[in-house]
C-alpha cells in the first residue's frame, strides 16, 4: 500500500468528521487541528505488514469504535466520552466505510420483484391453497330410447279381426309363462300365427317357421310350436293347420319367411294392429324342418335375422357365396346318423367358419320329436336356443343350457353337441 494513498485515506477521514461535526470521534480537539496531513513516514526495513501512518499532528487512525461513533455523530446528544456535547447539526449522508473494514457484502439479486409483494417463492397465506375441483364427471348415461308418441287408430283403417284356431296341440300345456293363441291373420292369408294370449308386457320376439317338405301345412309342428308362444315369442308359420299346397324346390330360397317377418314389421308400425309397437324387430329368428330348413338358411342371410334355427336339414352343395354372408348365430338340429339329413347338416357345420354355429344331434331320425308333448327333446333345446338369442336369458333354461358349468345339454348323454366359435 503506497505512502499517498494512506494519506490520501486519513485525510478524507478527517474531512468527513469535519462535515459531521464529531471530530472528537475521529481524534481530533478542536477544529483547528484538522489541517492538512504531514508527511508519511514508514519504518525503514518494514514490510506491509509493519508500515504505519503518522500525523505530525497527533492524528489517530480510526478504530472500528471510532468508526461506529462516527455513524452515530448524526444523531443528537452524540459525542465523545472526552467532550461536552456540541451543538446538533443536520446529518449529511452517510460515510463511506474505511477500505480497511473488509469488503462489502455482494448486493441481492431481487430482479423486478417489486419489495412490497414479498418474496414469489413463499406461500401467500392472504390467498387460499391453489387446489383444483375434483374430476366430476357426470355418469355415463345414455338417454333412454324414447319411443314417439303412438297413433290413434283411425276406425277407417281397422281391418277384420283375426280368426282364432281351436284343437291345436296334443300335449300337456306348454311349459312357458303365458297363455297361448293360435289364430289366422286376414293380413296374412295362408299362414298361422302362434302367440302369447297377452301382448305388450314385453317386445315380443319373432320367429318364422318353414315346414318339413316346404309344403303349407303347420299341423304337424303346432305342439312344438306352441312352446315358443308360451315363452312369449310370436310365431309366424307358413301354411294352415291343416292345408297343403306349395312344397317343393321352388319354397327353397326363404322368401316365404320373409314375407312372414315383413308383415310382423307392418303390423308393428299399424296403429290399429293388435302388435302396434308390440313387437321387438331386432329379434328375429327364422326355422324349418326338413326342406323347412332349407328354407331357414337361405333366409338367414337376411340382416334382420338375430338367430337361425334348421332342423333335419342341409344344404345339398356347399355353397361358399351364402355362407359368406351369414352373421347370426345357428343352431343345425339334426336327428342323429340315421337322419337323411345328418350329412348334409355335418358337411354345413364344417365349411361355415364366420359365425357362432352348433352341430346338436339326439338319435331319433329325421321325423325329429316335433309331435310329442311340448316337443320333445328337440322343443326343449330349441327353446333354450330362442331364449338365449332373442329373450337375452343367461339361465338354465337358455344360454346356461349350452355353456357353463350348469350347461344342461351337456350332461345329457342323449345329445351329441360340437360347436365352432362357441360363445361364453
Amino acid at each position: 500500500m503506497s505512502a499517498n494513498y494512506k494519506t490520501r485515506t486519513s485525510a478524507t477521514l478527517l474531512l468527513q468528521c469535519w462535515a459531521l461535526g464529531a471530530l472528537g470521534a475521529c481524534g481530533a480537539d478542536d477544529p483547528a487541528e484538522a489541517e492538512a496531513p504531514s508527511e508519511v513516514q514508514q519504518t525503514a526495513g518494514a514490510g506491509p505488514a509493519s508500515m504505519h501512518t503518522e500525523s505530525t499532528q497527533g492524528l489517530q487512525m480510526p478504530t472500528q469504535e471510532a468508526g461506529q461513533a462516527s455513524a452515530a455523530a448524526g444523531m443528537p446528544g452524540a459525542r465523545s466520552p472526552a467532550e461536552p456535547a456540541t451543538p446538533a447539526m443536520e446529518a449529511g449522508p452517510t460515510p463511506a466505510m474505511p477500505s480497511d473494514m473488509g469488503p462489502e457484502a455482494p448486493p441481492i439479486d431481487t430482479g423486478d420483484m417489486d419489495p412490497a409483494e414479498g418474496d414469489p417463492n413463499e406461500p401467500d397465506a392472504t390467498e387460499p391453497p391453489d387446489m383444483e375441483p375434483p374430476d366430476m364427471e357426470p355418469p355415463d348415461m345414455e338417454p333412454p330410447d324414447m319411443e314417439p308418441p303412438g297413433v290413434a287408430c283411425d276406425p277407417a283403417d281397422r281391418g277384420p279381426e283375426p280368426t282364432p284356431v281351436s284343437n291345436v296341440g296334443t300335449g300337456g300345456p306348454p311349459v312357458g309363462e303365458y297363455e297361448t293363441v293360435v289364430e289366422t291373420d286376414p293380413g296374412l292369408p295362408g299362414f298361422t300365427i302362434f302367440r302369447p294370449a297377452t301382448l305388450g308386457d314385453i317386445k315380443h320376439p319373432v320367429f318364422a317357421w318353414g315346414n318339413g317338405g316346404c309344403i303349407r301345412r303347420v299341423g304337424g309342428f303346432a305342439e312344438f310350436l306352441l312352446q315358443f308362444a308360451a315363452e312369449g315369442i310370436v310365431v309366424v308359420g307358413d301354411g294352415t293347420i291343416s292345408g297343403g299346397g306349395g312344397g317343393g324346390s321352388s319354397n327353397q330360397d326363404g322368401s316365404a319367411l320373409i314375407e312372414g317377418i315383413d308383415w310382423a314389421e307392418a303390423e308393428n308400425e299399424r296403429p290399429c294392429s293388435q302388435y302396434y309397437r308390440k313387437l321387438d324387430l331386432t329379434k328375429v329368428a327364422v326355422g324349418g324342418q326338413s326342406c323347412g330348413g332349407l328354407m331357414a338358411i337361405n333366409a338367414s342371410t337376411d340382416e334382420r335375422i338375430a338367430a337361425s334355427m334348421p332342423m333335419n336339414s342341409g344344404l345339398f352343395t356347399r355353397n361358399t357365396r351364402l355362407y359368406e354372408r351369414l352373421h347370426a348365430p345357428m343352431a343345425i338340429i339334426d336327428g342323429g346318423p340315421s337322419d337323411i339329413a345328418y350329412e348334409n347338416g355335418l358337411a354345413d357345420f364344417n365349411a361355415i367358419d364366420t359365425i357362432p354355429v352348433m352341430f346338436a344331434n339326439v338319435d331319433v331320425g329325421h321325423g325329429g320329436t316335433y309331435r310329442r308333448d311340448n316337443g320333445g327333446s328337440m322343443g326343449t333345446l330349441g327353446v333354450a336356443w330362442l331364449r338365449w338369442w332373442l329373450l337375452d336369458d343367461e339361465g338354465e333354461r337358455g344360454k346356461g343350457y349350452f355353456v357353463g358349468p350348469s350347461c344342461g345339454v351337456c350332461g345329457d348323454s342323449s345329445w351329441d353337441i360340437m360347436w365352432k366359435m362357441q360363445p361364453q
